[in-house]
This record gives structure tokens, C-alpha cells and sequence, in this order.
């Protein structure tokens, strides 16, 4: 039998550019993201309208959220490649 699922590695370097593309890519409410990261809805709003610096707290609470939804390697890549693609645009 072989092996179908994608390959999953917690060595990814993630920052607030991925918050909302996770969640929104995870199909997750602000509720359930929070609750994953361990923060209140409105420190997770703030987070990602970039109105709260992110600290290394924050930091290690959400690339803990992203261990236990599962966020694959390949996942990562793709979601860097359009923060890419939208900062060569000119979006936030």
C-alpha cells in the first residue's frame, strides 16, 4: 500500500502574510482559527488586518495552529507563491 498523502513537515517559516490565506484556505472562521492559535477573535482580526504587531508569541502560537490542521509543505509553497504574485501587484 502506498502512501497518498502529502508530505507534511512543521520546518516551515510562516509570518502574518499567511494568516488569512490559511484560514481562508482551511475554510476556517475567525472562531475556529482562534481557537487553534489560542488568542480571542478580535487579536486574530487584528493580526491579519496588520493592526497588531506580530511577535514571536504570535509567531509560535500560529505555526502551532498549523501542526494540528495539518498544513502540508506543499500547501506552504503554494500559499508563498501568492503572497508573491500579490506584493508583485502591488496588494496587500
Amino acid at each position: 500500500m502506498t502512501n497518498t498523502k502529502l508530505p507534511y513537515n512543521q520546518d516551515y517559516h510562516l509570518d502574518y502574510r499567511f494568516l488569512k490565506l490559511v484560514r481562508i484556505q482551511r475554510n476556517l472562521t475567525l472562531k475556529n482559527m482562534s481557537e487553534y492559535m489560542g488568542v480571542d477573535v478580535p487579536t486574530l482580526s487584528r493580526l491579519e488586518r496588520q493592526e497588531l504587531q506580530w511577535t514571536p508569541l504570535y509567531a509560535s502560537r500560529f505555526k502551532d495552529a498549523c501542526s494540528r490542521i495539518r498544513l502540508s509543505n506543499m500547501e506552504v509553497a503554494s500559499l508563498r507563491r501568492v503572497i508573491e504574485l500579490r506584493e508583485a501587484r502591488g496588494l496587500k
